[in-house]
């Protein structure tokens, strides 16, 4: 009788020790995880600019979410589940990470990234000129208020006419060079690594004397 009962408690003894020693393998198993490493595609861009967030070396069967922060709080980008994630329109310097999880796992968070987000150049700024010229003679396309740091360029279409000019905090003046026919040009500005196209452009118009016109005559 002594006997079976020691075999029971052995036999009890080893089935339990059979039972955890499969209960924490399965554990193992499941909880398995690494989180990767995340990156960006480009880590200064200008407002506006559009990243890639990327998640690499990661365990396949983890669920992942990205988390984003602006002042120390982080809080998840909606619908950013994947690996790859592009965020569209950034406009404010931001922290990303990831935070993969898995079933029978505790979470495991990833490397920070920054993105730096530099400001564009103010467009809204008035475009003025003199509106009609005679052939064969220059003018000035003029910008009101420039900016102090923005520089300033000229063109016709993407082609710049003469030299950038550098903004004064107030009216600056770009010359056209001789003109010989209709031209519309816009200003292209640029500040530090950021450039913009102003949103006015400006129509010279080319005035083109004829023996029957004294007036056009007169003045040309």
């Amino acid at each position: 009788m002594k006997k079976n009962l020691q075999f029971f408690m052995n036999y009890k003894r080893t089935a339990l020790m059979l039972l955890l020693f499969l209960t924490l393998q399965s554990v193992f198993a499941s909880g398995s995880l690494t989180v990767g490493t995340a990156s960006v595609s480009q880590s200064t861009i200008c407002s506006g600019e559009d990243v890639t967030l990327s998640l690499t070396g990661n365990s396949l069967a983890a669920n992942i979410k990205w988390q984003e922060s602006l002042n120390g709080v982080w809080s998840d980008i909606n619908g950013a589940n994947s690996a790859l994630y592009v965020l569209n329109n950034l406009t404010q310097t931001k922290h990303f990470r990831a935070i993969a999880s898995k079933t029978g796992s505790l979470n495991d968070t990833s490397n920070i990234v920054l993105v730096t987000v530099n400001p564009l150049p103010v467009i809204s700024l008035s475009v003025g000129g003199a509106g009609s010229i005679c052939s064969g003679t220059a003018t000035n396309i003029t910008v009101a208020a420039s900016v102090n740091g923005t520089n300033y360029q000229l063109r016709n279409g993407i082609i710049n006419v003469g030299s950038s000019v550098d903004g004064t905090g107030g009216l600056i003046n770009l010359p056209t060079g001789n003109l010989n026919s209709n031209t519309t040009f816009n200003v292209y500005a640029t500040l530090g690594s950021c450039s913009a196209q102003l949103t006015e452009t400006e129509l010279v118009t080319i005035i083109n004397p004829s023996m029957s016109s004294t007036s056009i005559a007169t003045i040309c």
